[in-house]
């Protein structure tokens, strides 16, 4: 053998008696395939204990039995062994997954992986590969395709279809996970649509579903979740009514109690009463109109700021695009609060920002960044009196960035905007302003990991409306895959949308 590569010698063992000193008996019918000790050793995790184990006691051969196993199906494992190839296919590839990783064998459980994870290229397979992660309760398989449904999470769950070719155990897993950037009862509203697709499961797949929905704004009793379903079914509220409903004060609190809604459905008196009673709670936020104000030419970020927006349950946002023309104040007034952010310059810096510190005078809310409206490039900035009049809670002075930010100190703890936040990451790129000057009458509300303020408000005077300033680039990764914005599986959309709920509110 003098020459021959030392792999080839191997692969010339492969399924050979000759020195084999070990014997695997399939199924069973016992089927017998000779291997060898040092072969499974080394690339086995499995058969190395179990192979030392025997050795204490027993002579070769060692026989190890699997009976829960035929020979045709463990045919490519040996194969891998000896010769370090291997055909993954999709037919195949979740069967030498599991085999592989009940065997310990790294090597093709990676090549396994790595093929799934190639292969994920849509919602449908993401969520045929998570089913499969859950199954298999594989931890890197289930990780990686978790994050991607964090990072799709809203067009998948637009879709019921993609629900429905899943089983309920996947849904489960996606239900209970807190950093989808779907609010709950949106969620919840996906269940149901699938429970209407699978209408011969329905009371089963109700129950089911009601009972394991993580829902943090209805969180009081499954009696009240099925409540609320209840509302939505006989159509006395649609399904960003009853948000509303749930996000309110006297909800939270424990003062509404829901009605018994057993034999409402043909019961119009009590619709009525009904309607009545719970009607304002839905009034306000369905009337709020908010102002998407921009300076950019992206389209996509116009679209992922928007989404973030919704997440506090108002849902008419209109944007404006003040690189093009500069709205009138008239134009402004339309509005209940603005959310602002830019990344080139304005068509005129000095009327926008005139017109912007006369609808805060108003009395109505501002949420701004900080990038790229104050940040020393002249040409980019904000000018007139919402900079000039003491308006806002700081001042920028040098715009930092490429080092990476991420929360620190929250100040105030209960305020609305801090509501669910528990972290926070500026990505990569971590832009933001290090202030010259903070107005003592402003409140900072939470820092960044070196103290410079992440999140401040201020209200002028009585009768004027608050301004928030959030010091980073309100533009997800979800965006841009290469880590440079705020982090999507950080609580971002959250400080977004607390932010714009909390100035429309005051």
């Amino acid at each position: 053998m003098l020459g021959v590569p030392i792999q080839l010698q191997i692969e010339q063992l492969f399924k050979s008696k000759h020195l084999s000193d070990v014997q695997l008996v399939f199924g069973q019918n016992k089927e017998i395939v000779h291997a060898h000790k040092f072969i499974l050793i080394l690339n086995s995790k499995y058969f190395e204990q179990e192979i030392l184990k025997k050795q204490k006691n027993t002579q070769p051969p060692f026989i190890l039995e699997l009976p829960d196993l035929s020979k045709e199906s463990f045919e490519e494992i040996l194969t891998f062994l000896y010769t370090k190839k291997s055909t993954i296919k999709e037919d195949n590839v979740f069967s030498l997954l599991k085999l592989s990783s009940r065997f310990g064998i790294l090597e093709l459980e990676e090549h396994c992986v790595d093929f799934c994870l190639k292969s994920m290229c849509s919602n449908i397979r993401c969520l045929t590969l998570l089913q499969s992660a859950i199954s298999l309760d594989h931890l890197r398989l289930l990780d990686r395709t978790e994050k991607y449904l964090e990072e799709n999470s809203i067009s998948i769950l637009s879709q019921p279809q993609c629900l429905l070719e899943i089983d309920y155990q996947t849904i489960k897993v996606i239900l209970e996970n807190k950093r989808l950037r779907v609010g709950e009862i949106e969620l919840f509203y996906r269940l149901e649509e699938k429970r209407k697709m699978i209408c011969e499961q329905i009371d089963n797949f109700k129950k089911q579903g009601l009972q394991t929905i993580q829902l943090e704004l209805l969180a009081k009793q499954l009696t009240e979740c099925e409540s609320l379903f209840k509302l939505i079914k006989v159509q006395l509220f649609s399904i960003n009514q009853i948000k509303q409903i749930s996000l309110s004060e006297p909800f939270q609190k424990g003062l509404i109690k829901l009605p018994d809604l057993e034999s409402i459905e043909n019961d119009e008196k009590k619709k009525n009463q009904i309607k009545n009673r719970f009607g304002e709670y839905v009034k306000c936020k369905e009337s709020f109109k908010i102002l998407l104000l921009v300076s950019t030419r992206d389209k996509k970020y116009i679209k992922d700021v928007s989404n973030s927006i919704r997440l506090c349950g108002m849902n008419k946002i209109e944007f404006i695009n003040a690189q093009d023309g500069t709205p009138s104040l008239e134009d402004l007034m339309n509005y209940h609060s603005i959310f602002h952010f830019s990344n080139i310059e304005y068509h005129d810096p000095v009327l926008m920002g005139d017109n912007l510190a006369k609808f805060v005078a108003s009395g109505r809310g501002l949420v701004m960044c900080t990038i790229h409206c104050f940040n020393g490039i002249k040409r980019n900035e904000l000018k007139g009196k919402i900079m000039t009049d003491n308006f806002l809670p700081f001042l920028g002075g040098k715009q930092k960035c490429y080092n990476r930010r991420t929360l620190g100190n929250v100040l105030n703890l209960k305020h609305p905007i801090m509501k669910g936040i528990s972290k926070f990451d500026c990505g990569e790129l971590s832009l933001y302003i290090k202030p010259n000057q903070i107005d003592p009458k402003a409140e900072i509300i939470a820092e960044y990991d070196n103290g410079t303020p992440l999140i401040a408000t201020k209200c002028k005077q009585e009768g004027f409306g608050h301004v928030v300033l959030l010091n980073f680039f309100p533009v997800s990764d979800n965006v841009w895959k290469n880590d440079d914005f705020w982090v999507i599986t950080t609580d971002g959309s959250k400080i977004i949308s607390n932010s714009i709920d909390f100035v429309t509110h005051n």
